[in-house]
């Protein structure tokens, strides 16, 4: 990556399906990728090289929480800290819109990134199209 990589900039909700799909539900289809209130939801990518590597998205919910939704990043750019420079951006425009606490639904196979960031776990895991999740949380 260049001295100007990487860039995170906010991006449509149609940039982010591709990727989406690509990344965390590779069996269905683009259109199957939307959650609901999508329209309404703030969606960033972030870019290396201009090339659109990852993608995430908030949504503003009752109380000031914040709930981030769909992160994704291209299997050839995991592991290289580009999932962690997106999340703590997420963080700070969580706080910018008025957030006092970022919720989240990971996946049981990814809980070890978030914890690194310090969200805590809660509830119990339950399962969305066959794949275990859990609720997990951060104070801002």
């Amino acid at each position: 990556m260049n001295r100007s990589d990487p860039t995170i900039t906010p991006i449509s909700l149609n940039d982010c399906l591709p990727l989406r799909q690509k990344v965390l539900w590779p069996s269905l289809t683009q259109e199957a990728c939307r959650v609901p209130h999508d329209e309404e939801g703030f969606h960033y990518g972030i870019f290396c090289q201009n090339t659109l590597v990852g993608c995430a998205s908030l949504f503003l919910l009752p109380s000031h929480e914040i709930q981030l939704r769909k992160l994704a990043i291209l299997p050839d750019y995991q592991g290289k800290g580009l999932g962690t420079l997106l999340l703590k951006y997420l963080l700070d425009q969580a706080r910018h819109h008025g957030g006092k606490r970022l919720v989240l639904d990971a996946r049981l196979s990814a809980t070890k990134f978030y914890e690194k960031l310090h969200f805590t776990t809660g509830g119990s895991p339950f399962f969305k199209k066959d794949v275990p999740f859990i609720r997990m949380k951060k104070v801002l």
